[in-house]
């Protein structure tokens, strides 16, 4: 394991200046809560208390970065949700190739469990 002893740059921070979100960015972000809205059939949004992991799976049919995915699922997923996306302690994302017009997004939402989250030795939990 390699260990960089220096602070992250939140996603936030990147850019200078406002950043507004894209028409397609936007559409999205519409399509994302009908899904949603459409999973849970007038079920309830339960969400757990205290710290919370997100694992995700994207189905690409391009080969792109996978990363690159997360962050506006993330946001849209605490907005539906109804909660602060800081409460989120671990996340974990993994690629599938798939066909043209397959693409799909899923992810889980649970509560976050230290003990079965770290993967690293000698990373402080």
């Amino acid at each position: 394991m390699i260990r960089l002893q220096l602070k992250p740059v939140s996603t936030n921070r990147l850019y200078s200046g406002r950043r507004y979100l894209s028409q397609e960015a936007r559409v999205f972000q519409e399509q994302c809560h009908l899904l949603l809205l459409v999973a849970h059939q007038g079920r309830p949004r339960v969400v757990p208390e205290g710290p919370l992991e997100i694992h995700f799976v994207f189905g690409l049919y391009r080969d792109m970065d996978v990363t690159n995915c997360v962050k506006l699922v993330e946001d849209i997923i605490a907005d539906f949700y109804g909660f602060n996306d800081a409460r989120v302690q671990g996340s974990s994302q993994r690629k599938v190739k798939v066909g043209r017009g397959e693409e799909f997004i899923a992810f889980s939402l649970r509560a976050y469990d230290d003990e079965a989250f770290v993967a690293f030795q000698g990373v402080p939990a």
